[in-house]
C-alpha cells in the first residue's frame, strides 16, 4: 500500500531563472528553496565563472550580489573563457542570452548529451539582434560580440527557453523585445522580471519588454516543481489502494496542462490549499484510479513537454490504446524520449508503436505488467532523468520494489528515491523501521533520508555504540574483541528498538543473531538494502576501517569481502521479505 504525504522538490526551471536574473540585478538578492539538482548547479557554476558573488547561506538558500547591467558590460576576459553547462539545456540557452546581451566574449560547452541538442533556435534570433555568435547548430558556441538592437519575433518552435534567452539579452538595451508565441509556454521569466521592476507587458501569448533599466534585487521563495510532482501523482494513480498528497506544488497555469490530460484519463485528484503569490502554489492529492486511454496532439504536447514520459506511464496502465502525436520535440531532449520510451515498453512486453513524431501504446493491467518484472532491471534510461523516473514509478506501483537506481535522476530531482521510499514506507509502517544489509551498502545514508521524510528519529547503531564506549568500532574489536562488541550491539539495539518508533540502520551481522532478529521482527519493519557485489567491492576497497575485512594485503582483503558477501546473502533473504535494491556507487 502506497500512502503518504511529501513536499514537492524545488522547481528547477524557476531556480535557473531566479539565479540568472538575480546576478544581473543591481544589488543583493536572496533565493530560498532553490533546487539542488545537477542542472541548477551548472547554472551556479557558470555564473561564478562570470564573476558573480553567490554564497550558499543554507541547505537550499543562496545570497547573490548582482553585478547590474553595467557590471556585466564591463567584464573583459583576456584569455578564452569556457562556461560548462553540463547536461542543462536551460543553463546553456539562458546564459547565451546573458552573454549576447552584455557583449561578453565567452565559450559555452556541455556534456556529450547536451552537445547534441539544438542551440541554433537561440543563436539565430540573437544574431538578428546584432550579436556575433560562432558555432553550428549545437554546442560549443562562442559569443564574439553583443546585441545592438531589439527584436519582433515569432518563434517557429514553442520554447520558453528561447523566450527567456531573448528577454535576458534584452535587459541590456534600451529597445523593445517583442515575442509572439503560437502556443503559450511557461512564463516564469516574465513573472520574475515583473517582480524585479522590469518594463514588461504580457498580453496572452504576446510579451513586450523595454530594456536598459536596472533590475531591483528581490527575495524569492521557489515553489515546488510541478514536473517533478507528477511522478508522485502518477505513482498514486497507477498503484493499488494508494493515496499520495504532494504539498507546495507550483500551480502556474502555463505548467499544469498535465492535470487536464490526467482528468480525461480518469485520474482521481483534488487541488487545495492554493496560495496566490508571484507563482501560485498548493497541494495535490491523488488516489488510485481506473484509467482510460487518451489521444495527445501537438498543441497539447507543447504545454506539457516535460510531463509526457509520466503521462506515458498512465497510458501504459490504461484500458485501450493511447496515441501521442506531434511530439517530435521529444527527440531533442536529454535522450530521444520517443525511442527511449518505446524501447523500455517493448522490454516489458507492451504493444507499442513508434512514429516519426510520437508513439502509441496499448495499456495492460498491473498483474500482466508484473509478469515481466525481471525486465525492469534491463531498461536503459539513456542518461535521461525523466525516462529513469518513469520506469521506476511503474515498477514500484506494480511490483512494490525498485530494482535499479539511475544516477540521472539527480539532474532534476536529487531526492527522488528517498521521496518515493518515504510514501512507500508511510503506507506500510506499523512500528519502527530497521534498515540493514551488507557493509558499504549505504544503510546510514538511506536511513537518514527515510527518517527525515517520515519525521522520525534516526539512529546508526554503530555510532550509538561508539558514543557509549567513546572509542571507534575498530578499536572495540582490537581492544575487547568481537564477542564483546556483539553483546554491546545486542544491548543497545534492544534499548533503541523497544522505545518509541524510530529508524535504525545496522550492520548485516546484527540480525544474524536469533535474539536480535526476533526482537526486530516484533518491534519494527525490516528492510534489506541489497547491493551488487561489484559496487560493494569498489566501495570497500577504497577504505580500510572495517574490522572484519581489515587487511594491509589487498588480495587478502578482497577475498574477505567476497567470503562475507557470499555467506550473508542467503541469510539476508531469510531475514526480510522487503528488499531495496541499489546499484549506484
Amino acid at each position: 500500500m502506497i500512502r503518504g504525504r511529501i513536499t514537492a522538490p524545488s522547481d528547477k526551471s524557476i531556480s535557473h531563472r531566479a539565479l540568472i536574473l538575480a546576478a544581473v540585478a543591481d544589488g543583493e538578492s536572496e533565493i530560498k528553496n532553490c533546487s539542488d539538482s545537477r542542472d541548477v548547479k551548472s547554472t551556479v557554476r557558470m555564473l561564478k565563472s562570470l564573476g558573480t558573488s553567490i554564497a550558499k547561506t543554507g541547505k537550499d538558500r543562496f545570497s547573490i550580489k548582482g553585478k547590474g547591467i553595467q557590471g556585466f558590460r564591463n567584464l573583459q576576459y583576456e584569455n578564452n573563457l569556457y562556461l560548462n553547462a553540463g547536461n542543462s539545456g536551460t543553463s546553456a540557452r539562458l546564459i547565451m542570452g546573458l552573454l549576447a546581451g552584455a557583449g561578453i566574449k565567452a565559450n559555452i560547452i556541455g556534456d556529450k548529451s547536451l552537445s547534441k541538442r539544438p542551440m541554433d533556435r537561440v543563436k539565430k534570433p540573437l544574431q538578428e539582434m546584432g550579436a556575433k555568435i560562432a558555432g553550428e547548430k549545437t554546442l560549443p558556441m562562442t559569443c564574439v560580440s553583443g546585441i545592438k538592437k531589439g527584436i519582433d519575433f515569432t518563434p517557429d518552435i514553442d520554447s520558453a527557453q528561447v523566450k527567456s534567452a531573448l528577454l535576458t539579452a534584452g535587459i541590456f538595451i534600451e529597445e523593445k523585445v517583442c515575442i509572439h508565441e503560437k502556443n503559450l509556454t511557461r512564463n516564469h521569466t516574465e513573472n520574475i522580471l515583473r517582480q524585479m521592476g522590469a518594463d514588461i507587458c504580457v498580453n496572452g501569448k504576446h510579451v513586450e519588454m523595454k530594456g536598459g533599466r536596472e533590475l531591483n534585487p528581490v527575495k524569492i521563495n521557489i515553489p515546488g516543481d510541478f514536473s517533478g510532482a507528477v511522478y508522485l501523482a502518477v505513482l498514486a494513480a497507477v498503484a493499488k489502494n494508494a493515496v499520495i498528497t504532494i504539498d507546495r506544488v507550483g500551480l502556474n497555469p502555463t505548467r499544469t496542462s498535465f492535470l487536464d490530460a490526467a482528468k480525461k484519463m480518469g485520474v482521481k485528484y483534488r487541488v487545495f490549499n492554493i496560495a496566490d503569490t508571484y507563482e501560485p502554489t498548493g497541494s495535490i492529492e491523488v488516489k488510485s484510479s481506473c484509467l482510460n486511454c487518451i489521444d495527445i496532439n501537438g498543441a497539447m504536447v507543447s504545454s506539457m513537454i516535460d510531463e509526457i514520459p509520466a503521462l506515458a506511464i498512465l497510458a501504459a496502465c490504461a484500458g485501450g490504446t493511447s496515441h501521442f502525436k506531434g511530439a517530435s520535440e521529444l527527440r531533442k531532449k536529454e535522450s530521444d524520449r520517443i525511442k527511449s520510451l518505446v524501447k523500455g515498453f517493448k522490454k516489458l512486453g507492451f504493444d507499442v508503436r513508434e512514429y516519426r513524431d510520437g508513439f502509441s501504446i496499448k495499456g495492460k493491467d498491473a498483474v500482466e505488467i508484473a509478469k515481466k518484472a525481471s525486465a525492469f532491471r534491463k531498461i536503459d534510461d539513456y542518461g535521461d532523468h525523466r525516462i529513469a523516473m518513469s520506469f521506476n514509478i511503474l515498477e514500484l506501483a506494480v511490483t512494490g520494489r525498485i530494482s535499479r537506481r539511475y544516477r540521472s535522476v539527480g539532474i532534476s530531482y536529487p531526492e527522488f528515491y528517498s521521496d518515493i521510499m518515504s510514501v512507500y514506507l508511510q503506507g506500510k509502517i506499523r512500528k519502527g523501521i530497521l534498515i540493514t544489509g551488507f557493509m558499504g551498502s549505504g544503510k546510514s545514508t538511506v536511513g537518514k533520508n527515510v527518517a527525515k521524510k517520515l519525521k522520525m528519529k534516526f539512529f546508526d547503531l554503530d555510532r550509538e555504540i561508539e558514543k557509549q564506549e567513546k572509542i571507534s568500532i575498530q578499536e572495540i574489536f582490537i581492544e575487547k574483541g568481537e564477542k564483546y562488541f556483539r553483546e554491546l550491539e545486542n544491548k543497545i539495539l534492544s534499548k533503541l528498538i523497544e522505545n518509541e518508533p524510530c529508524v535504525i540502520s545496522t550492520g548485516g551481522g546484527t540480525l544474524l543473531n536469533g535474539e536480535n532478529l526476533n526482537r526486530a521482527v516484533s518491534n519494527s519493519d525490516i528492510f534489506i538494502l541489497k547491493t551488487d557485489y561489484e559496487t560493494i567491492r569498489m566501495r570497500l576497497m577504497r577504505e580500510n576501517k572495517r574490522p572484519l575485512i581489515k587487511s594491509s594485503n589487498l588480495a587478502e582483503k578482497e577475498a574477505k569481502v567476497r567470503k562475507y558477501y557470499e555467506e550473508r546473502q542467503a541469510a539476508y533473504d531469510k531475514i526480510a521479505g522487503i528488499k531495496i535494491y541499489s546499484s549506484t556507487s
